[in-house]
């Protein structure tokens, strides 16, 4: 707790927000205690948590820099070898993300110091826990970031934030739906103890025949011992006698309770944005062709909302003065709209043919070296675009359309600034 000089100089303990909700740490519901590591215990979370948090960690991140309109990385930034190379001493940039990302679903906030060189440029980024992070706010309203009792400088902290009530402070995924969570629980203890109290595979009932003669105790005897011989030996009972077996089967409370684990797994992957497919659940008619889809809603609605948050905070807090103006952070979700080699052709061809990437552009997609020549733009004859589209003066219009108007069967194509036409589909 802050002293009373503490409170004058920096108002209020905000962190206690959490609390006070009852959103912080452990909570009790559905019998069960629920926090991160309780949560993590169950597959399906496990899964969702690591599915965003491997999407956003595999995502190239890079410093770009705008010069006059055109963009192009930053190769010599400082950022740019930290999130490129290496985070810190113990992370690599992957790791590094995940653990962003894990911390943002588990806990609702990522607290991640920057060091900086005496040029007051980063050189590395170093994980706080937090447990030991403490939040408070200023009488102006500006947050104030004490880690094991230090004062932290406010833009040597970048805080990420999850869902929020108050603006301020995250709410873990966690949190905010311990009730569904602590039901899985719940659901997964059920399923256990019916497995370990059944019966190895079957129960006797259906009797035919009733030996004649035999009393209830020795049928009861006789019964108890072929079963034992069967556990002993590992093998499969016979009766005599004209006795069955039959499967014992479920009580309908139990196979309805059985029934809510596969509806309580849907309700954690709609909690955590992360289509079912993706988590190998295939009972809600996942196909092979629909599944593409269901990647590009992921990445849509899902994680851009992370890659965005994640984005401004760098920018606000690692740019400043005039690199603020130029310089920004940028993760390459296109990483993951990778697809089979067909459809990518496809892609690509369609690209290539209306102008919007060169042949050493997606030579470098594909991870392939440069060519002479390939830098140039090329559009597809049969689909021309409007003169003022393609960049061309008035003038150079007016005196094209006479030409165009003498050789209609010609069909203009605009390359590095240079008009030449096409015939028959070869450029002269």
């Amino acid at each position: 707790m802050p002293t009373a000089e503490e409170r004058q100089n920096y108002g209020d303990l905000v962190f206690d927000y959490l609390k006070q909700m009852g959103l912080s740490g452990s909570m009790n519901t559905a019998d069960e205690t629920i926090n991160a590591a309780t949560a993590m215990r169950v597959a399906t979370v496990y899964t969702c948590v690591r599915i965003k948090s491997d999407a956003f960690a595999q995502l190239p991140a890079n410093v770009c820099k705008r010069i006059d309109d055109q963009m192009e990385i930053d190769y010599l930034h400082p950022v740019q070898s930290i999130i490129h190379v290496r985070p810190n001493p113990w992370q690599t940039p992957f790791q590094f993300w995940k653990w962003v990302e894990q911390q943002i679903e588990l806990e609702g906030d990522a607290f991640v110091g920057i060091n900086r060189a005496p040029n007051m440029q980063p050189i590395e980024f170093v994980p706080l826990a937090y447990t030991d992070m403490d939040v408070r706010e200023t009488k102006d309203g500006w947050p104030v970031y004490r880690y094991k009792g230090n004062l932290v400088n406010y833009f040597d902290v970048l805080h990420f934030k999850a869902y929020s009530r108050n603006g301020k402070l995250g709410i873990s995924t966690i949190a905010q739906n311990a009730e569904t969570i602590g039901n899985a629980i719940k659901l997964k203890k059920f399923a256990n103890r019916s497995i370990s109290t059944m019966p190895p595979v079957y129960a006797t009932s259906g009797l035919t025949a009733f030996p004649k003669g035999e009393s209830k105790t020795q049928f009861s005897e006789y019964m108890a011992k072929q079963m034992s011989d069967w556990y002993d030996r590992g093998d499969i009972p016979f009766f005599t006698h004209g006795f069955e077996l039959k499967s014992p089967g479920l009580k309908p409370t139990e196979a309805a309770y059985l029934d809510q684990i596969s509806a309580s797994k849907e309700d954690i992957f709609g909690i955590f944005g992360v289509p079912p497919g993706l988590g190998g659940s295939f009972k809600t008619g996942v196909t092979y062709s629909n599944l593409e889809q269901q990647n590009l809603q992921f990445l849509i609605y899902s994680l851009n909302p992370v890659i965005v948050n994640i984005e401004q905070e760098l920018n606000y807090k690692l740019f400043t003065g005039a690199e603020a103006e130029t310089h920004y952070i940028k993760f390459n979700e296109k990483a993951l709209l990778r697809t089979d080699a067909l459809t990518q052709m496809q892609l690509l061809t369609g690209y290539f043919k209306v102008g919007v990437y060169s042949r050493n552009e997606i030579r470098e997609l594909l991870d392939r070296n440069p060519v002479e020549d390939g830098d140039e733009y090329y559009i597809e004859g049969n689909n021309m675009v409007s003169t003022d589209a393609a960049g061309e003066s008035p003038d150079d219009s007016e005196e094209e359309d006479e030409e165009d108007n003498e050789t209609p069967q010609r069909n203009r194509v605009k390359i590095n600034g240079h008009h030449k036409h096409k015939i028959n589909g070869h450029v002269n």
